[in-house]
């Protein structure tokens, strides 16, 4: 069973991923709930952080969260490390450093929603599409998510679908 965190509040998950990875259409299942959110097959259909939050014996558990896509992740790390003023400097810090700057609200909206989840979770799914070929945004990705200091967790989604590369993931 899941159990609140060390602060005594609920278990806290952020899904983020690409955009189009699948994050609502995974949400949808953990909420069994077909109507949660907005699918769509234009990349950026999710804009702002929607929760879900799973119940045993009516008591609260865990607050997922579905987060907008990733849309520019190898800009977003180059910016980041550009942050870096010191070389001691740790992920954690340097996402707080990006979540304070204007670029956060601007060219790195999107991005800096999802991270601000994945800063504030207790887990972070990352959730891919299997039918992807793994490309170097994916490695800058989970680079990212790394560098928020918690532990992260790969989903692949649409393991199912005949275009699926699960082999290539796998490797």
């Amino acid at each position: 069973m899941i159990e609140p965190n060390e602060n005594g509040t609920l278990f806290r998950v952020g899904v983020v991923g690409h955009t189009n990875a699948g994050k609502t259409s995974l949400m949808r299942t953990i909420a069994r709930d077909a109507g949660f959110g907005a699918v769509s097959p234009s990349p950026g259909t999710t804009i702002e952080v929607a929760s879900v939050k799973l119940f045993a014996d009516d008591t609260p558990r865990a607050d997922f969260r579905d987060t907008p896509g990733l849309e520019d992740p190898i800009g977003l790390l180059e910016f980041i490390d550009g942050l870096r003023t010191d070389r001691r400097d740790d992920g954690p810090s340097l996402i707080e450093r990006f979540l304070g700057t204007e670029e956060s609200r601007t060219i790195f909206k999107n991005e800096s929603k999802a991270l601000r989840q994945a800063r504030t979770a207790d887990l972070v799914l990352y959730v891919v599409d299997a039918r992807d070929r793994v490309l170097p945004r994916h490695s800058d990705e989970i680079e990212l998510l790394s560098r928020c200091g918690k532990p992260v967790l790969p989903v692949l989604n649409f393991v199912s679908d005949d275009e699926a590369r699960v082999d290539e993931w796998r490797a």
